[in-house]
């Protein structure tokens, strides 16, 4: 029989709205939200991910934070990592946290670039040898600008501008889509694009699941955040363009009038069958309000977004609390028989934690936010940290089995991978701290 997680106490939640919704009382809760990311994010992440014999980041750890697997790299990884220890050594000086985040930019420089061909390739073992056929995917290229602008401070504006400006090259020069928008292909190692194999019939998938000669909302995402990251640095007209066109495939196409997303599009955006996912769709909601903030252009998009949260909170919502995975658009595909996937994966967690929060601060006047955040950070607390050894299960249903008494399961829960990183947990703290201290990025001017 399935573990189950009971849902958070109606009191813990109960004092988190109102925590809430007096602003006398966010310091404390900030507080509170930052005491969480010091004890399982940041300091349960390093050192112990750290590589002292070949550099980077270890990527398999188990629950006690132990090395148990091949240690491949993954450019997501490093780059993720790269970037929020760089951005918390700008939030807490002195902790150690530079040395993670230039260990992390070196071996991104150093061995996972190609100095022949350009762009970071997208797999290399532990030494930095490439893997996964020397390919390169657009994806981890979107964090590696993200890591590369926020090592500014640590290694200077010259070398953290001239990184980001050689990812966002390949980038541009390999990936754009000039007729239709977005990122998307899936390349060898010279910059052929992998085309789908018409002679077999087959449709070969690319590193991150999607089929060749498709667009996905994961990399959409990804891609226009870095956008919005390079142009609050102050890049170029060029960027703002792409930005504004993404922003418009958004708000104009991509969020339905019911608030749901589909996952896989065209090169025409024009949706694919696929199951409905929800973490994806949530994470563009933080993401969304930040490229209105750098753009100064908030027409429609907190709408857009509250349709997001709203749909995404009650279509995905699990009985026994938090956001399950993905679920069909059709309820029954036939009497008795409904297709899910209710596993309450952390990233999604976090995801939908961090929405409803910015939301709950930019549109006061609906409590519905406010209540779902609590209700969410809540069964976050309750089902996902790791009071014994730090840090964040998986999911919910691994903290549970991982909980059991006597399962001998200790060591074979992790609390990395390959594709388990710092990264959404921490950022979402780091900007919730800064949100309930300093006030969220809202428009310049009333939004009524």
């Amino acid at each position: 029989m399935p573990p189950t997680i009971l849902p958070p106490s109606c009191e813990r939640a109960q004092l988190l709205a109102e925590a809430l919704a007096d602003p006398a009382r966010r310091r404390a809760l900030a507080d509170e939200l930052e005491a969480t990311l010091r004890r399982h994010v940041l300091d349960a992440h390093w050192p112990a991910t750290a590589d002292r014999e070949c550099g980077g980041f270890l990527t398999d750890l188990d629950q006690r934070w132990r090395p148990c697997g091949p240690q491949r790299k993954s450019l997501e990884f490093q780059a993720r990592q790269t970037w929020v220890f760089a951005r918390a050594a700008r939030q807490y000086p002195g902790r150690g946290y530079e040395d993670a985040a230039r260990q992390g930019f070196a071996f991104l420089r150093d061995r996972m670039w190609d100095s022949i061909h350009g762009g970071f390739f997208t797999l290399v073992d532990r030494h930095g040898r490439p893997l996964e056929q020397e390919r390169k995917h657009p994806h981890g290229h979107a964090y590696a600008i993200e890591a590369c602008v926020a090592m500014a401070p640590l290694v200077g504006e010259t070398e953290s501008r001239g990184w980001a400006e050689r990812a966002l090259q390949w980038l541009d020069t390999r990936a754009w889509d000039h007729e239709h928008g977005g990122y998307w292909g899936y390349f060898e190692r010279d910059g052929t694009r992998i085309a789908p194999d018409r002679a077999t019939g087959c449709d070969h998938y690319d590193w991150i699941g999607t089929p060749n000669g498709s667009k996905d909302i994961n990399v959409t995402g990804d891609t226009t955040a870095a956008l919005s990251t390079l142009l609050a640095q102050g890049w170029g007209s060029s960027v703002a363009v792409k930005l504004r066109a993404l922003a418009r495939l958004y708000l104009d196409r991509l969020i339905t009038e019911f608030g749901l997303m589909s996952y896989l599009y065209t090169r025409e955006w024009t949706p694919l069958p696929d199951i409905a996912r929800a973490g994806n769709p949530l994470q563009s909601v933080a993401t969304l309000c930040e490229v209105a903030r750098v753009l100064n252009a908030w027409d429609g998009v907190i709408p857009a977004c509250e349709r997001v949260t709203r749909a995404c909170r009650d279509f995905f919502a699990h009985p026994e609390g938090g956001v399950m995975f993905a679920r069909s658009f059709t309820p029954a595909i036939q009497p008795g028989c409904q297709v899910s996937v209710p596993t309450r994966a952390w990233w999604v967690q976090t995801e939908a934690t961090k929405a409803s929060l910015l939301l709950a601060l930019l549109a006061p006047a609906d409590p519905s936010h406010r209540e779902a955040f609590a209700r969410q950070w809540a069964f976050v607390e309750r089902a996902l940290l790791d009071e014994r050894f730090g840090g964040m299960y998986e999911s919910a249903e691994e903290g549970a089995r991982a909980r059991r008494p006597l399962t001998g399961r200790f060591g074979r829960t992790r609390k990395t991978h390959l594709w388990k990183d710092a990264t959404h947990e921490a950022h979402f703290l780091m900007d919730a701290v800064e949100w309930l201290r300093n006030g969220a990025p809202a428009p310049r001017a009333s939004m009524s």
